[in-house]
């Protein structure tokens, strides 16, 4: 069972407090408040994948994803490395247990992913348009 999060919830044997964090509204691109719990993962999960990993000397190595190896090769070996990018990129958050119903395809020249993120706070469905 994954548990709640009321004061402090303990999650793989590690106790953990609230995940709260500044609101990035995506609209004004401004800081807008604060918040927590799943829109806390869902921020960071869009924030995971439309960051170049490596390319913020600010941010941690583990934030964001690594695209630019994928720009211009093959469509198979795109197909059977975005899961694994992908998952990297959303699993190196501790607030997320696993990423699956993993689904792949390319819809004329752009790359679309449909998947399922399974937080402490439950689960989060995600769709789109990845690369085009």
């Amino acid at each position: 069972m994954i548990p709640t999060l009321y004061n402090n919830v303990t999650v793989r044997g590690a106790e953990r407090g609230p995940s709260k964090t500044i609101r990035l509204d995506p609209d004004t691109k401004r800081l807008a408040g604060v918040i927590d719990g799943r829109a806390a993962v869902e921020q960071m999960a869009t924030l995971a994948l439309n960051i170049e990993r490596f390319s913020r000397p600010t941010l941690s190595p583990r934030v964001g994803i690594e695209f630019d190896g994928l720009i211009g090769k093959d469509r198979s070996y795109v197909l059977t490395a975005i899961e694994g990018r992908i998952k990297g990129a959303i699993e190196a958050d501790d607030r997320v247990i696993s990423v699956t119903d993993f689904k792949a395809a390319y819809r004329g020249d752009t790359l679309t992913v449909d998947f399922t993120i399974n937080t402490i706070f439950g689960a989060v469905r995600r769709s789109g348009a990845v690369m085009a």
